[in-house]
């Protein structure tokens, strides 16, 4: 590890504030080209980190105040002599659900052949960054947090100053996973379209955004990304339900070409709004992937190599410094959506290293009212109990892959903190879990009666009347498989009446006229594939309720979320699973009756063929795609590589040719 004892944290000024850019420089006197030259470095919020006018790398790895984590990068682009050292830092500065607000701050060593000859202190130099619009406090989401808007036509002549001293914390840690790596630019031939271009990428692509364009001095360039476009709808109108997904970039006189490293984006499409007097040369994204080697598979049927493929590039588009949900619209870490990615990865690729770091940062997150926050690292009282459950089932899933049992302890506190949590939280009159009250949000999946979306509005003053859900209790007899073993794994005794929790859930939830378990006690009754999958799973069910979730009709609401409640009070149905939670619905079958595979491979084909005849390259949020959520489904989710899962699962002879 590197020795940041005599390093600084520093910044260009005392008197900053959120969405803020500052430049660092130094010089390198460099005698001898062999000589290994290495940076160490971190910095709140991310960083760009050039030698001689050329970026050499780029990406800080999410962290928290008390947690930090630094990069060791090898300089190159170096000659012999005075070398110029510039890093360019992008201080966010406002919570987000990737990233929770610390000082502002750059801290770094030089270190020649080993030993340090630099430490960042006050005597390096600083300013802040005027080609950048500061303080522009424009959220793409509140998810992502800000875009950016780059002044081209901007020249710095700002002076340089002695940087000043921040307070921060130097427990700093070394990266735990690999630099992204860049690919070649994608892009296409822009076109007219409403007095705007579109320039159609063919396929969902995750990175930076690059032009190259001629223009005059202050023409201003607004580029929108997305995921979808058809000749009435713009890419302006995925905003509707909030957002703003673009970025800006003014021009100087002539020839502009530019890129930026620190603000990832995702989509198919671009729409580029500028004056007549811009010619586009170029434009496109940059891909940027976390580097991973794919296992080889060959199926004797075309259309699972085509399915594995579309699955892996969803799930690879979704991992760069951590899993995240989806690359559009959010970038950030769940329990539920990457337990599903971990299993992907340790079958498509048998990497480890990557889930074991997304585990360590759920570790290191300040619990919320004794549950976990919803996403990592992230800035929200907000919490989702249900995903919470899953960490020790992650965990366990983890170490049982990667044979890794230390790891038990850097996480079991946190796992144990957060069991503990939902034991204290049972009502001993009904002998069940209870819904959790403000600031918790009940979610399950996007279903009519699973997703309690009011919660997330709701106040701490709020009123609370204790209800019950079947989802959370099967939730925490699932878990508490996982939970025993790393206890056993951890060394501590544990004892909880794992049986006497079932008896209630059978004596409160199961309906014996429907065969199925209700999904809550409160109103009306009502059946889900996911509340009975998860029964199933907590060894409650048998092969008939499983012939039940498969055969008996299903509720559809025809996409139309705002009329579902009152369309379903006419239709008592079966609430179907959606793909967040096709995981569990399978599981519960194959953990019956193997031979369930004969539907789970054809239930998992007609989904996802379905989005293939549709267009797509990568899988969708929900089966609705980009119609759900307001116009802004995502095209492209982690928890959707689910065929990994399955066809490594089910790899008798008829499904694969050949061996992994």
């Amino acid at each position: 590890m590197a020795s940041f004892d005599n390093a600084k944290w520093i910044w260009s000024s005392l008197n900053y504030s959120y969405d803020e850019y500052a430049e660092f420089v130094f010089d390198l006197e460099i005698k001898n080209l062999n000589d290994s030259l290495v940076i160490n470095l971190a910095c709140d919020s991310n960083y760009i980190l050039s030698v001689n006018g050329k970026e050499i790398a780029f990406g800080q790895y999410p962290d928290y105040p008390d947690y930090k984590v630094y990069d060791s990068v090898n300089l190159s682009n170096l000659t012999v002599g005075k070398n110029q050292i510039k890093i360019t830092v992008w201080y966010y500065g406002v919570d987000s659900s990737t990233y929770l607000t610390d000082k502002a701050g750059l801290i770094f060593t030089v270190e020649l052949g080993g030993d340090t000859i630099l430490n960042s202190n006050e005597n390096i130099l600083s300013r802040k960054d005027i080609t950048f619009e500061n303080h522009r406090a424009l959220w793409i989401t509140t998810q992502l947090g800000y875009g950016f808007k780059k002044l081209g036509n901007v020249v710095n002549d700002l002076p340089f100053t002695n940087s000043v001293c921040i307070e921060k914390s130097k427990n700093l840690n070394p990266r735990p996973i690999d630099k992204l790596v860049l690919s070649n630019l994608v892009s296409g031939e822009p076109y007219k379209h409403n007095g705007t271009y579109i320039i159609d990428l063919k396929e969902e692509t995750v990175g930076f955004i690059y032009l190259k364009v001629t223009a005059k001095d202050g023409d201003n360039i607004k580029i929108y990304y997305g995921e979808w476009l058809n000749s009435d709808v713009e890419i302006q109108k995925q905003m509707q339900g909030g957002g703003n997904f673009y970025v800006e970039y003014v021009c100087k006189d002539g020839v502009n070409e530019y890129d930026n490293k620190m603000r990832r984006i995702a989509g198919r499409y671009l729409q580029v709004y500028c004056p007549d007097t811009v010619k586009i040369d170029v434009m496109g994204i940059i891909p940027v992937d976390y580097p991973l080697v794919k296992l080889p598979v060959n199926f004797k049927n075309p259309l699972r190599n085509k399915i594995y493929d579309v699955a892996v590039k969803t799930l690879t588009s979704c991992m760069h410094e951590h899993y995240e949900d989806c690359p559009w619209r959010e970038q950030a870490l769940y329990n539920m959506d990457s337990r599903n990615e971990m299993l992907f990865t340790y079958l498509a690729f048998k990497d480890y290293r990557f889930a074991r770091a997304s585990l360590k940062l759920m570790a290191k997150a300040p619990l919320k009212e004794g549950i976990l926050p919803i996403c990592f690292p992230a800035g929200t009282n907000l919490t989702i109990p249900s995903f919470s459950l899953i960490y020790a089932v992650q965990t366990c899933e983890y170490i049982e892959n990667s044979g890794d049992t230390e790891f038990i302890k850097e996480v079991f506190p946190q796992i144990k903190s957060v069991m503990d949590t939902f034991i204290a939280n049972f009502d001993p009159v009904m002998g069940l879990l209870k819904r959790l009250p403000y600031p918790h949000w009940n979610f399950y999946e996007w279903s009519y009666g699973s997703d309690n979306a009011w919660e997330i509005n709701r106040k701490n003053n709020d009123g609370y009347k204790p209800t019950y859900d079947l989802n959370l209790n099967c939730f925490f007899v699932f878990s508490l498989k996982y939970y025993k073993k790393l206890c056993s794994l951890a060394g501590v005794e544990f004892n909880f009446d794992e049986d006497g929790l079932k008896q209630k859930i059978v004596e409160h939830f199961y309906d014996t006229d429907a065969g199925l378990f209700k999904a809550q006690l409160d109103g009306e009754p009502f059946y889900t594939v996911l509340g009975n999958s998860l029964a199933i799973l907590a060894g409650l069910g048998d092969k008939k309720m499983c012939d039940k979730l498969i055969n008996d009709e299903k509720f559809d609401d025809g996409g139309n979320r705002d009329e579902r409640d009152s369309a379903f009070k006419n239709k008592p149905k079966l609430v179907p699973v959606t793909l967040s939670m096709c995981l569990y619905f399978y599981d519960a079958l194959l953990s019956v009756d193997k031979n369930y595979k004969d539907f789970v491979l054809s239930d998992m084909e007609r989904k996802f063929k379905k989005m293939l005849d549709e267009g797509a390259t990568t899988f969708w949020e929900t089966e609705l795609g980009y119609k759900d959520f307001g116009m802004r489904g995502s095209l492209c989710h982690g928890w959707s590589a689910l065929p990994i899962r399955y066809y490594h699962l089910l790899n008798g002879k008829d499904y694969f040719d050949g061996t992994l």
